[in-house]
């Protein structure tokens, strides 16, 4: 059994993680918080069954302290987790799961737990969802879980030598194993900056861009990816008139496919969002009361806030620092392991190989928590592999879209829909194989299709095409 090593003090002798107070049983560290918690979900979310795994045997994966000379195939006695959101919390929860009673240390940035991401965009922007119903580790169940969590502290290297994260600050925690969970950035654009000017990927930036949407009139959106258009939703049940450029001439078609595209926008149009393609902000100078913003199309636009939506970067900079294989994120195989023995990278930040989808980098709530249960037995000496296809949804104007797979494989899509109601249901082939399936409000039928792409299924077109197709009938007949 392993007793709970002590964090290991700085050249300087800063405080360590022993003989610090406890709180209800967790242990705390010097300038850190300890919160904890399972999932507290603050919306309809996926399910979180555990994902199908594939146990293999290791082959000759050195295991040890940042790959110390001394590195043995003894489990790990101190894991630290870099990083606050669901890839961190669910590897953490896998980890006790799995009877490991190790040192377990999360570290995080940002000022709050760890916490989910969906609803910043959703329900916490609109202020249906409190703080505390975001969090998925609070103090409770960090006490029940034993884990150390500090928050508002950055990693800024590993000591590959000594088998320690170095924290900014200058703090040295021991780790015999690392999980590289550190997300993204939301990119910005050079012409946008200044106060009235947001991006969205905190708590913190939720909790500016609501105070803002509370008293304006306008709001300027500059890309119409996911997240904005859940955004473009949130401010028109606001009453905010809704602005938002797009340099794509149909936004969504090449992730959705035209059809199930215009669906979406449709419904946008009708809420009364103003959405104008291929056009791109050309100049965005300061008002009284927020911006002016000059369009490519000859326009101009007065806003009182503009939020950046054009995506987020992977946070790589500690891994490449440490030498890690990084190519559009953290390059991993299928159970979470980087080209560095005793390091692993999960969540937004992986580039992993997937058994479906080949090496690719996921920016999914379902991705995160998943690969945080694969992560935790692969660091404990299993290898399984998350072989389930992708999954994510987005909540915009009261409709749901999910999608499973990856469709940017598909070279056809048979479209069911859209039906009076909106609800629509599409089928996307690579070949004849059946590679990503989507659905408006149709959640049963996209859990039935997502069993045709795991199966790597063959139905004709003519049966995907039939309305009264049973789904599992068709999975089990094209296994």
């Amino acid at each position: 059994m392993h007793t709970r090593a002590a964090e290991a003090p700085t050249a300087a002798g800063a405080p360590t993680g022993a003989g610090a107070p406890t709180v209800a049983g967790a242990r705390t560290v010097a300038g850190a918080r300890t919160v904890a918690g399972v999932q507290t979900v603050a919306e309809p979310g996926p399910s979180r069954t555990p994902a199908r795994a594939r146990r293999v045997r290791p082959e000759g994966h050195r295991r040890g302290p940042l790959a110390r000379p001394d590195a043995s195939d003894a489990p790990p006695g101190s894991i630290v987790l870099i990083g606050g959101g669901l890839a961190a919390a669910s590897t953490a929860q896998g980890l006790r799961d799995r009877g490991f009673d190790g040192s377990v240390v999360i570290i995080g940035d940002e000022p709050n737990p760890p916490y989910e991401r969906p609803p910043l965009s959703k329900t916490y922007l609109s202020e249906h969802a409190a703080a505390d119903e975001l969090t998925l580790l609070d103090a409770d169940r960090a006490a029940e879980l034993e884990l150390t969590i500090r928050t508002g502290e950055r990693a800024d290297a590993l000591d590959r030598g000594a088998g320690e994260v170095v924290l900014e600050s200058g703090h040295r925690i021991a780790a015999d194993a690392v999980l590289l969970a550190t997300g993204g950035t939301a990119r910005t654009l050079p012409r946008l900056s200044g106060e009235h000017v947001h991006t969205l990927r905190t708590r913190a930036d939720a909790e500016r861009l609501r105070a803002t949407l509370g008293s304006a009139e306008r709001l300027l959106l500059v890309g119409f990816g996911f997240v904005g258009a859940e955004v473009a939703a949130t401010a028109r049940a606001f009453g905010v008139e809704v602005t938002a450029v797009e340099v794509d001439g149909h936004p969504f078609a090449r992730v959705l496919g035209g059809e199930v595209a215009e669906a979406l926008l449709s419904r946008h149009r009708e809420a009364g969002v103003d959405l104008r393609t291929r056009t791109t902000v050309e100049a965005c100078d300061p008002t009284r009361e927020g911006v002016l913003a000059e369009l490519s199309d000859g326009s101009r636009v007065e806003a009182t806030a503009v939020l950046v939506g054009v995506g987020m970067a992977p946070s790589t900079g500690l891994a490449a620092d440490a030498g890690l294989d990084v190519d559009d994120g953290v390059v991993c195989d299928a159970s979470g392991r980087s080209s560095l023995p005793g390091v692993w990278a999960a969540g937004d930040v992986a580039r992993w190989e997937h058994p479906l989808h080949g090496a690719v980098r996921v920016e999914h709530y379902d991705t995160a928590l998943r690969h945080g249960e694969v992560v935790a037995a692969s660091i404990l000496g299993g290898s399984e592999t998350y072989e389930e296809p992708h999954w994510f949804w987005t909540d915009q104007h009261e409709q749901r879209l999910q999608v499973a797979g990856v469709t940017a494989d598909a070279d056809d899509v048979v479209v069911h829909g859209p039906d009076h109601e909106g609800r629509l249901l599409a089928f996307y082939r690579s070949g004849e194989v059946v590679c990503a399936v989507a659905g408006i409000d149709r959640t049963r039928d996209v859990r039935g299709g997502r069993r045709l792409v795991t199966a790597r299924a063959t139905p004709s077109r003519s049966e995907l095409a039939d309305p009264d197709v049973d789904l599992r009938a068709l999975a089990r007949a094209h296994r």
